[in-house]
């Protein structure tokens, strides 16, 4: 008999990878996971800000394409979820530092 039926109205959690890019060629890697339906966290605090934004613009384009979200996570750590996930944040307001990698206003 089984003792927890409720178990099994959950659904599965979605399998993560933790990517710190080395160059701008390892951008491929991350769109490549995501594609795969992972959830990504991207850090890239190791980076030169130019590199960095290139790997940014790359994989923002692929989040469109595959109609996935992107979110800054802090400084230096974005996190790509593919369509099937959803993300509840926080309601706290978010910070007011931006990364030197991001564009200036």
């Amino acid at each position: 008999r089984d003792l927890h039926p409720y178990l099994h109205s959950f659904p599965t959690r979605p399998s993560s990878d933790l990517i710190t890019p080395g160059s701008y060629h390892d951008a491929k890697a991350i769109v490549d996971a995501l594609q795969q339906g992972l959830v990504v966290f991207v850090c890239l605090g190791n980076l030169d800000s130019t590199i960095a934004a290139r790997i940014v613009d790359f994989v923002g384009g692929a989040v469109y394409l595959l109609h996935a979200s992107i979110q800054l996570m802090n400084e230096d750590t974005l996190l790509l979820t593919p369509e099937s996930v959803s993300i509840t944040t926080d309601p706290l307001a978010p910070s007011d530092a931006f990364p030197q990698w991001r564009a200036k206003l």
